[in-house]
């Protein structure tokens, strides 16, 4: 494999956890962001790598972290299907923020409209999936 695609890969990979880290535990999403768009950047040159790139992309559906196979799947559902679904359907299962990326991911899959900023109907989805609504830090940055 390309060692081009496999650091493209180790970048993505590494680009999810740090979002996740920076705005789960630091709530620094101005950071965070960075990150995002790291992996948006590493996620592109991957599709865009023909064969060997989605060959690279795909490892991360098995990834030891769930956020990682999370993301991958994400973005690897138009290029491997029933891998990414079964990764997300699995994932879904579970109880927090991976979880229900997971399953919001499902359900834009599988056709949901859901508005970015129509917090009623995310509310909805939460509460009928079962998910605990995060404590969300005061405007100072404490809970």
């Amino acid at each position: 494999m390309n060692d081009l695609f496999i650091k493209l890969a180790e970048q993505f990979a590494d680009s999810v956890i740090a979002q996740n880290a920076l705005i789960f535990g630091n709530h620094d999403s101005k950071t965070g962001n960075k990150f995002a768009r790291k992996y948006n950047k590493a996620a592109d040159a991957l599709i865009n790598g023909g064969i060997e790139g989605l060959e690279a992309f795909a490892q991360l559906l098995k990834d030891e972290r769930a956020a990682v196979r999370v993301m991958a799947a994400s973005y690897l559902l138009p290029y491997r299907t029933n891998e990414s679904i079964n990764v997300l359907q699995q994932e879904a299962k579970g109880k927090g923020i991976t979880a229900f990326g997971a399953f919001m991911s499902l359900k834009r899959w599988e056709g949901e409209d859901i508005p970015k900023y129509d917090i009623d109907r995310w509310i909805e989805l939460v509460e009928k999936k079962g998910f605990k609504r995060p404590k969300m830090p005061d405007h100072d940055g404490t809970e």
